[in-house]
């Protein structure tokens, strides 16, 4: 999750201008609200009783649309309301919110399997999994920076 997040976000969710927001703007709002949702996911995921590992796999492989939507919009200006302003907002809210829930709800599973003496590695292993992930995200997302209509800055 941590690859197919930081191909995406933000290059690409950024990548082009919304109708009648000028592009500082929407940098940061979408910015905040991918924190927000973020946080959100994290609470969701602090109830562990309602959910399982099968349930994390499959948001893992749903939330592959959402990242797939943020490339179509970078690419296409003209899809209609999937290039609106606030279907934007509602595919970053649902992106960053199943990132956090994620993102907690495997170190909560993580630890829970394991023998007490064992949680230490376990926990340093999915924190060196964490950060290879965003530094190979960061790497994939290279090829990508120029797709879509707006250079940005970065």
């Amino acid at each position: 999750t941590q690859v197919q997040t930081f191909i995406t976000f933000p290059a690409m969710m950024l990548k082009n201008p919304m109708d009648g927001m000028p592009l500082e703007w929407k940098l940061v709002t979408m910015i905040a609200a991918f924190q927000g949702a973020c946080a959100v996911g994290q609470q969701l995921a602090q109830y562990k009783n309602h959910y399982n590992r099968g349930v994390v796999v499959f948001i893992i492989l749903f939330r592959t649309i959402f990242a797939a939507l943020f490339i179509v919009q970078a690419v296409k200006t003209d899809l209609g309301f999937i290039t609106t302003v606030w279907f934007a907002y509602i595919n970053i809210f649902f992106f960053a919110a199943t990132f956090g829930f994620i993102q907690t709800a495997l170190f909560i599973l993580a630890t829970s399997t394991v023998q007490v003496d064992k949680k230490e590695v376990i926990g340093y292993t999915t924190v060196f999994i964490m950060i290879l992930g965003v530094c190979l995200g960061a790497i994939f997302s290279l090829p990508l920076r120029n797709v879509g209509s707006v250079d940005l800055p970065i």
